[in-house]
């Protein structure tokens, strides 16, 4: 949390000055953040004059941030408007909790929940406003966001009590009383087809003696070998390899720091991947962090903080749990997610590290790949998020 804004909460006479007036947790990289190089450009500055003002919260409102210290649904609850402008969205999960919590919201066309209230909600809705949006048309979305919000601000008391009785109807579309149906129907279609399968396969002798005849092919063809060429590391800095391969270092920033320290500018070329880093470092470079006393002795602190963690899959008791997703937002070097959805799934998966290693219990995550099924989504940018193509891979990722 950010530490100037704790101590002006929790002494207001004393005032002091932060570098900067809209976070309420540090960057890891605020230089190069996209949301605050653009809030920047735009010149919002927080100020008396400023009409607009902005509160960047970094952070996973699970009730022990820091600052707020509520759960993100408790904060909801408060809230007057939310806004999802949404490139691309699958479903989009959160104009829905919105609504839930009786706060009217926004979301557009290009997201799933919008294109489904329209479809299945056949009345007016001033609880949620679903705004077209296609290829290029950023600044005609910005403007319509822009006038529903003043719109919000000139409503009287009654027709905010309507908005809000409004948005907890739609939000009733979406209850599972009201899905099971369709669930009951898409089971017994599947159901179905496999008994019609069933019927089509030959049911011979399965455990009779066939014989086969292989015929060897002559072929003028060459025939390509994949060559893979490997890293080399020196044996003092083969810790780097074991952390880069586990998703552990994500999560810590002095594993982050470590790969910075490595060279920056090449951490940031690729994407913060670890795995890509240590295969454009040269065997120069390597040579020079094997006799750099400080890193070695970063390196040494690091891996055995990432070992005590390893070892905790030796206290974990009970059943295990299975969560399948489609998605998993770990990190933004991992192309495996595309919206919310998988945003929320790699916080699950964030979350489990958090428990008590008692409370620790075996987690299988379970999806498939999708190539370059993914974008990145930024709030108040143009084109947020591409989406490039979503051809599937006969591949399957299993996370512990």
């Amino acid at each position: 949390p950010n530490k100037e804004l704790l101590h002006n909460l929790n002494v207001p006479d004393q005032f002091v000055g932060s570098g900067t007036s809209y976070l309420t947790h540090y960057l890891t990289d605020e230089t190069n953040d996209p949301v605050m190089n653009r809030i920047k450009a735009l010149k919002l500055r927080n100020s008396e004059d400023d009409k607009v003002k902005i509160f960047f919260v970094p952070s996973y409102l699970n009730g022990d941030d820091g600052v707020f210290n509520m759960p993100y649904y408790d904060l909801l609850v408060g809230m007057d408007l939310t806004v999802f402008p949404s490139y691309y969205e699958p479903w989009g999960y959160t104009p829905l909790e919105s609504l839930a919590f009786k706060v009217p919201t926004l979301t557009t066309t290009l997201a799933g929940f919008g294109l489904w209230v329209k479809e299945h909600y056949n009345m007016e809705h001033p609880g949620i406003e679903i705004i077209h949006r296609e290829d290029g048309d950023t600044n005609s979305v910005a403007m319509a966001i822009a006038e529903w919000v003043r719109n919000y601000t000139t409503e009287g008391i009654a027709e905010t009590d309507r908005d809000r009785n409004n948005a907890k109807d739609v939000s009733r579309i979406a209850l599972w009383d009201n899905l099971i149906t369709y669930y009951k129907q898409a089971y017994a279609m599947a159901l179905d087809r496999v008994n019609e399968r069933l019927k089509e396969m030959p049911m011979g002798d399965l455990n009779q003696n066939l014989s086969f005849i292989e015929k060897q092919l002559t072929v003028n063809n060459p025939s390509w070998v994949s060559v893979m060429i490997h890293r080399s590391i020196p044996e003092k800095l083969l810790a780097l390899e074991t952390i880069s391969k586990n998703l552990w270092w994500c999560w810590h920033d002095e594993a982050r720091e470590l790969f910075r320290m490595i060279d920056v500018d090449k951490w940031r070329e690729c994407g913060h991947n670890p795995i890509v880093l240590l295969d454009s470092i040269s065997l120069n470079r390597y040579k020079q962090l094997e006799n750099d006393p400080g890193f070695v002795k970063k390196l040494e602190e690091v891996y055995e903080h990432f070992q005590e963690y390893m070892e905790g899959k030796k206290q974990m008791s009970g059943d295990g749990v299975a969560y399948f997703s489609m998605e998993y937002g770990l990190h933004t070097s991992l192309k495996i997610y595309s919206g919310g959805l998988g945003i929320l799934a790699g916080d699950y998966l964030n979350q489990n590290r958090t428990l008590t290693r008692q409370d620790w219990k075996p987690v299988i995550r379970e999806l498939r790949l999708l190539q370059w099924g993914y974008c990145t989504d930024m709030v108040i940018l143009p084109r947020s998020c591409l989406l490039r193509g979503n051809r599937k891979l006969s591949m399957k990722l299993r996370i512990l």
